[in-house]
């Protein structure tokens, strides 16, 4: 028997858009208020977050659209401004922002270690939200499980009638973990700048990995791994290098 069934229809697709500007709403402020707090240079966030936000949406929106060929074969070579179709992926959106934040950091010489140790917290807080927004849609499900705890759904979006994963379930109790973990941890990383932030990068990372196994909504397969996982790959390797090169001693 399964845990759940979910019948929200049509409807319960369309809401997901709105759970993703709540959930960027919700970490903008957290993280703005923790800077604020912290007394860092307020001026310089609002007149650079946008240009961090337009490069999360730039290759959010150029992942979605390499990762769902059918979103090409319908449109060609405008696919990349059919944001009705497959919105932003969410992998490309979080790659694209940390690019386009690291990027204007060096432009203008400013360490970015501490931004980075406090805007982890407000990204885990609104990406907990988008779990939930996944679970309750099934914009995100996962693979067809026998388990009790299979949730079963009644919309067009979800490619199996039966019970599924909950495989955002999965991913909020994680990343919940991974909350407390970081907090617990930045006590005692107070005199290492960036150690928490890239730490939280890098264990976030290998969730989403794990996670991915058990996703089933459209994606490249290559092999037995989503082309999510192969980015996932790279990301940890390379996130894994820096940690090595900073050479954090605590």
């Amino acid at each position: 028997m399964n845990f759940s069934q979910l019948s929200f229809g049509d409807f319960a697709l369309k809401i997901h858009g709105f759970f993703l500007a709540l959930a960027f709403l919700v970490a903008t402020w957290h993280f703005y208020k923790k800077l604020e707090k912290e007394k860092f240079n307020i001026e310089f966030f609002i007149h650079h977050f946008w240009r961090w936000v337009l490069g999360g949406i730039l290759l959010g929106r150029l992942f979605a659209v390499l990762v769902t060929p059918e979103i090409w074969g319908q449109y060609g070579i405008f696919s990349f401004f059919a944001f009705w179709e497959g919105g932003t992926h969410e992998l490309g959106a979080i790659i694209g922002f940390l690019i386009a934040l690291l990027l204007d950091f060096k432009l203008h010489k400013i360490s970015v270690w501490k931004w980075l140790d406090i805007g982890i917290f407000s990204f885990l807080i609104g990406y907990m939200i988008v779990d939930v927004s996944g679970f309750l849609t099934g914009e995100i499900y996962g693979t067809e499980t026998g388990l009790f705890w299979g949730v079963a759904y009644e919309t067009f979006g979800v490619g199996s009638i039966n019970p599924v994963h909950p495989v955002t379930l999965y991913g909020l109790v994680l990343h919940l973990w991974l909350f407390f973990f970081l907090n617990k941890k930045s006590t005692r990383w107070i005199n290492l700048p960036g150690k928490t932030a890239i730490w939280g990068i890098f264990i976030f990372f290998i969730i989403d990995f794990f996670i991915q196994f058990f996703r089933a909504d459209p994606s490249i397969l290559i092999g037995i791994l989503r082309i999510e996982q192969l980015i996932d790959i790279v990301l940890i390797l390379l996130l894994w290098w820096w940690i090595k090169s900073l050479n954090f001693k605590k």
